[in-house]
């Protein structure tokens, strides 16, 4: 018969066997945070719909669209969208919108246009917020590019 001494001693010296389990790779966003382990399985539909979405964003980056809004657009959930979009592309809905946007914003200000002109266009409300958004993608001030420094 065990005693209760060394049942607490076996508990504690207790280690889980080790197992293998295979994951799918998980897809991260922007921010590093892990945003889906499992599979996703997708309709015809679903794929059509995220890949309209795309083409849609592309077509028109200036504009804000919501997530929601282009969801109803295309007859398909707000999660089951940005979880596709994420399965097809890569990165998230509102990331690519931003990206496009700050590409945008980098051709422009290789021009010559002017940040807070930029920043209008593009809907900020400030340039500082513009500036931060810009940052966030490229790196480096809007300046670096308009000055050419």
């Amino acid at each position: 018969m065990f005693s209760k001494k060394n049942q607490k001693l076996n508990t504690r010296n207790f280690q889980q066997p080790i197992v293998e389990v295979s994951y799918h790779i998980p897809i991260l966003d922007p921010d590093c945070s892990i945003l889906n382990y499992s599979p996703m399985r997708m309709t015809r539909h679903e794929i059509h719909a995220v890949k309209q979405v795309h083409s849609d964003l592309r077509a028109d980056f200036i504009s804000a669209l919501s997530i929601s809004v282009l969801a109803e657009k295309h007859r398909i959930s707000a999660v089951r969208l940005m979880k596709g979009f994420i399965k097809i592309f890569g990165i998230s809905i509102n990331y690519f919108h931003l990206k496009l946007r700050m590409d945008y914003a980098k051709i422009a200000l290789m021009r010559g246009t002017m940040v807070k002109e930029i920043a209008i266009t593009l809907g900020y409300s400030t340039t500082g917020s513009f500036t931060r958004a810009f940052k966030k993608i490229h790196q480096l001030p809007p300046s670096y590019f308009l000055y050419g420094i």
